[in-house]
């Protein structure tokens, strides 16, 4: 899996997300990164990417990503209901 079949490895989201967070830190040249921050954004990195990874095989794909999203969708829509019925009272 990875490498050009549509799925991206763990090690492939770390970079992905390194190089964003490279280019934010260019627009923004105060923000400066700690040891010790480093250690708790990797767990925090590998939580995000465990939630993603529905399947549990390593790899993020559609499908993977399409269940979070259908998922966090349904849950707006009930919490947009719960605020129009608390609304409508």
């Amino acid at each position: 899996m990875g490498a050009g079949d549509g799925s991206i490895s763990f090690d492939e989201f770390r970079q992905l997300l390194q190089k964003y967070k490279s280019s934010k830190r260019g627009a923004n040249s105060k923000e400066v990164s700690s040891p010790a921050s480093s250690s708790a954004s990797e767990y925090d990195l590998r939580e995000t990417f465990d939630i993603f990874d529905k399947d549990a095989d390593g790899y993020l794909n559609a499908v993977d990503l399409r269940s979070v999203v259908r998922r966090f969708f349904l849950h707006c829509l009930h919490i947009i209901y719960h605020f129009l019925l608390i609304q409508s009272s």
